[in-house]
């Protein structure tokens, strides 16, 4: 839609730059003000758009976090079940092993016609807790605890890390959001598999 500008706003602005409150020079400097606007508007949408990618980061969030990128999917689910899918515990399950499952998974989709850096920016994730280094190493430090029978599928995630010059866009809530929304789908994808 068209901006517009109170005349409180107006009427300061009119003072900043020393117009006076004619009701020519009003009307002169409304349309100044409104045409300058127009031009730092369509510049900050035009470097979003070319310079910074904005929409194929965009892309990319709902293809990997939002699962849109099925193929790849698919074959992350066999790699993780292959590789770790009798594995029960956290003992046995480690990032770089996940990491290159899902590498792997990249390279051998069409997720890998996405640009080089944009694939630089997904990283894996295991969400362990502080109780995790004892279930890892068999520790019995503390009470007694019972026995880990989480899975991959309950450990896993993945993240998608947008550019700083797009976090005012996609700022920490909403990639809270996203991670959130992604261990939903990814719960509903493991009973699919």
């Amino acid at each position: 839609g068209e901006w517009s500008f109170g005349d409180d706003l107006i009427d300061r602005a009119r003072e900043a730059f020393c117009f006076s409150p004619d009701a020519d020079d009003s009307s002169n400097f409304r349309s100044t003000l409104t045409e300058a606007m127009r031009i730092v508007h369509s510049h900050i949408l035009d470097s979003l758009h070319s310079g910074e990618e904005l929409m194929t980061h965009l892309y990319a969030l709902k293809q990997f976090m939002l699962l849109g990128q099925g193929d790849f999917f698919s074959a992350l689910m066999e790699g993780l079940s292959s590789e770790l899918g009798d594995k029960v515990g956290v003992a046995g399950i480690y990032k770089h092993t996940v990491t290159s499952i899902v590498e792997s998974a990249l390279r051998s989709t069409n997720a890998n016609d996405f640009p080089q850096h944009v694939l630089e920016r997904l990283t894996t994730d295991l969400l362990l807790g502080a109780q995790d280094y004892e279930y890892a190493f068999g520790s019995t430090i503390g009470s007694k605890h019972e026995k880990d029978t989480r899975r991959i599928w309950e450990l896993f995630a993945i993240n998608y890390s947008v550019p700083e010059q797009l976090k005012f866009i996609v700022d920490e809530s909403a990639k809270d959001d996203y991670a959130q929304i992604f261990r939903s789908l990814f719960s509903l994808k493991t009973i699919e598999h």
